[in-house]
Formats: structure tokens, sequence, C-alpha cells
């Protein structure tokens, strides 16, 4: 420990990491989270595009495989509900990684399903880990970008998601008429294995969570030097975090300093929105066989759900650094009401059904994407994960409703329009919850001013300036 009475050269880490400009390290962070959540989409989608080769290999009725889908994303609601938090009090990398082995387990295990109930369980297993890897990769994107990109660099990585959702639909189509079902969740399984090694060796710690638990000076250095080698640090210098570590229960904090009325409606809309978004990506394909068209095109149609989600994320996002988040979200969930009915109105034309679907995912599962960037500005570092895990565990609620509500309508052989005319409700509650959300946008502005804590533990005297070199 430094002595007390020596001068102590503070360098504040949340400023140091806003003053960078965009390099090779940031996008070494942004490439390895984004292709962690790619496979974390991929997987999740998989199951869908298997849904109807499941279901005729089987011998299952219409909807039967609703359970299945439901566990699934109750897994994936208690991950990020566990997952979140702990990556707050232990770390964005450990977590991460162990999240990643466990649903890549769970979907090499899914290729080996032989009954309804083992597919259940392993769902909900692989769930788990899908749901506490996309918060913890979300919470490490924001805090290595630079505010002035934080919210492009997390829509960024989250279109890995929605590309590895689409890619699903893809590698369904080629593997299943040649393979089987199964081959879906093998390459699935080889993918994980691929990207697990990389994150072990490369994905580094969340430097603002480091210097908030009082992580050891010299891995702090040592990451700071590969973000920008011609940083330098004196002898006497010390890591500073003005964002106060947390105690306590860390849910609670996000009712804490006005943030309540903002954290429910969040929770609103990422319930919705993840409803109509699970509704329509586990069952389209099957409503759309279902109609009289093939299932390749139903295949096909579905993907293009992810396709205009990556469109729509970037595009939205474009439109939020200029016009207002609040405006283009609100705009974006009534655009997507309307598209929703459509895809119950296109009759036998492919290309309106086509059309539909991708204005539909360019709204929702782009609208998600938006959503998940303003989100990661509303907590400070200290309660980010467990902000964004609780807003997505929250909305996995609607993500476990819709697909179990889809089962059942489809079991009433209820007509394709009216379950599409439901599905665009609650498009329409989500707008109306951004609207409300805007009155509290204050809450998003820096969390930086009271000061926090120190990562060698000794005293700063704050009038020295700060020796580091940029």
């Amino acid at each position: 420990m430094i002595p007390e009475t020596d001068f102590v050269t503070p360098v504040d880490i949340p400023a140091l990491i806003d003053r960078q400009t965009f390099g090779r390290f940031h996008l070494q962070v942004l490439l390895l989270c984004a292709a962690t959540l790619f496979i974390d989409g991929f997987d999740v989608q998989s199951i869908a595009y298997v849904g109807p080769s499941v279901s005729k290999d089987w011998h299952l009725g219409p909807g039967a495989l609703g359970p299945v889908f439901g566990a699934g994303v109750l897994g994936l609601m208690l991950g990020a509900l566990v997952f979140g938090p702990l990556a707050d009090r232990v770390g964005r990398r450990t977590v991460l990684i162990s999240c990643v082995l466990l649903f890549g387990a769970g979907t090499l295990a899914t290729a080996a399903a032989a009954s309804m109930q083992g597919l259940l369980v392993i769902r909900f297993v692989a769930g788990l880990g899908l749901g506490g890897a996309m918060p913890t990769a979300i919470a490490l994107v924001a805090e290595y970008s630079p505010s002035r990109l934080r919210a492009r660099m997390v829509v960024v990585a989250f279109c890995g998601y929605s590309v590895g959702s689409a890619s699903g639909g893809v590698v369904a189509a080629n593997l299943i008429p040649a393979f089987g079902w199964h081959a879906v969740f093998y390459f699935g399984g080889f993918l994980t294995l691929l990207i697990a090694p990389i994150l072990l060796v490369a994905l580094p710690e969340s430097l603002r969570v480091l210097s908030i638990m009082g992580g050891e000076s010299e891995g702090i250095v040592r990451i700071l030097r590969r973000m920008n080698p011609e940083l330098q640090f004196g002898e006497a210098t010390c890591f500073v975090n003005h964002e106060e570590k947390l105690g306590g229960f860390p849910v609670l904090h996000l009712f804490r300093e006005g943030r309540a009325p903002a954290t429910i409606l969040l929770w609103i809309i990422f319930f919705a929105n993840l409803l109509d978004l699970f509704l329509m990506s586990h069952w389209l394909p099957t409503i759309i066989n279902d109609v009289g068209f093939s299932l390749q095109t139903a295949v096909i149609a579905t993907s293009l759900l992810q396709i205009g989600g990556t469109i729509g994320g970037l595009a939205l996002g474009w439109l939020m650094d200029r016009l207002g988040a609040y405006r283009v979200l609100s705009i974006g969930y009534v655009t997507a009401a309307i598209f929703i009915v459509g895809i119950g109105l296109v009759g036998s034309s492919v290309w309106t059904l086509m059309v539909s679907v991708l204005g539909a995912g360019f709204c929702i599962m782009g609208g998600q994407i938006a959503l998940n960037a303003l989100a990661a500005t509303f907590y400070p570092t200290p309660m980010r994960s467990t902000g964004l895990g609780w807003a997505l565990g929250i909305g996995r609620v609607g993500s476990f409703v819709g697909p179990v509500a889809g089962g059942v309508m489809l079991s009433l052989q209820w007509s394709t329009l009216t379950i599409f005319l439901l599905g665009a409700i609650p498009a329409l509650v989500a707008a109306g919850a951004v609207a409300g959300l805007a009155r509290f946008r204050h809450l998003t502005s820096g969390h930086d001013e009271d000061q926090g804590p120190v990562s060698c533990g000794a005293a700063i005297e704050t009038s020295r300036p700060i020796e580091a070199s940029i």
C-alpha cells in the first residue's frame, strides 16, 4: 500500500475510457461480444426452425411443442434475473464465459434429445446460460464504449443476436433436408466450442468493474495499455471510479433515487416487445406452413424477421441519435402493430408475406436492439448488469407468455388473422410506455458526480494533476 503521506495521482477510469478513440481493442471487445450474442441468437431461434421437423418426426399435434418453447424461455428469464446481478458482483468476464459453456452444453444435448420430457429439461438448462449471456455481454460493451459511441456500439453488438437468429433459418433450411433436425444443434454446439476458448484468452474484464471492486492496479494498467499502448502511468497512480459500490440486494437500487417509475416502464416495454417477438419467432414457421406455404418458404420468411431486425436496429439507432430515442421507438412500435396485422392479411401472396414479416422484424427486433441500447444508459456501472438483466428477465415473462399463448391459440384453431390482431396489442402497449418513459429521460445522464472507490485504497491528493499521458 502506498503511504498516506505520499502524493497519489488519481486517474478517473470512466473519463479515461471516454477520451479514447475507437481502436483495435474496442473492435476486439465488440466482435467477441457480438460473436457471443450471435451464438445466443442462433441457439434461441433454432428450436423454432426445427419445430415442424421435430413435430413430424415425433408425431406431435399442433401446438404440442409449446411447453418446450416455454421451458426454454423460462430458462432465459431466470438466467437473466440471476446472472445479471451476479455479473455486477463478481465481474462480467467470468459470468459471460460460464454462461457460454452452459448453453453450449445445452445445445449439444438438444441434438441428442429423444423425448419431449428430455427436450423440455435440456431447453430449460440451455436457456439459463442464454439468458445470462445477453445482459452481461451488453454491459461489457457499454462499459468499454466512449460515451459518444456507446449507443451505436451496443446496437452493433446486439445485431450479432439477430444475425445469429436469421442464420439459424439459413442453416436449418439447408441441413434439415440433408441430415435431419439434429444437425442444426450439432452445428450450434460446434460454434460454441469454437468461441469459448477465444473468450478465455482474449476477453478482458470490465475496467469500470475492476476499479469499483478494488482490482489490482497492475491488472488495470495491463488492460489500459491493450486499449492504448501510448498510455503511461507513474508509480503513484491510483485508479478512480466515481460510481459508488453498492451493498445490499442489488435489485432494490433500481427503485431508488427516482428510478422506480422508469424501471417499471422499462419492464413493461421489454415485456410487451419480447412477447410479440417470441410469439412470432417461435410460431411463424408453423403458422406459415399450416396456411399452405412450403416449409422452406416458412423458414425463409421467418429468417426475414431477424434480417429485418438487424437492419432495423442499425437504422433505429441512427435515427435515435438524430431525432430522439423516445420519439423513434414510439413511432416504431405503432408501425410494428400495423405490420403484425398485415401478416394476418397476406392470403396466398408470398411477396406480401415477406414484406410484412420484414417490416415487423424491422420494428420489433430492431426496436428491441435499440431498447437495449437505451436501457444500457439508464443505470450506472454498479447496477448496469442488474438493470439490464432484470429488464430482460421481466421481458422474458413476455417471452414465455408469447410462445405458450401461441400454442394455445393454435390448438384452439383460431384464425391466422385473429392471432395477429391480438399480437398487435402488445406493440401498442409498448408505444404508450415509451411515451411515458420520456418523462424520466434525465435519468440517462451521467452518474459520476459522487466520489467513489480507489483501486489501490490510498488517500488521494485531488489537487495534483493527472500524469497519465494519452
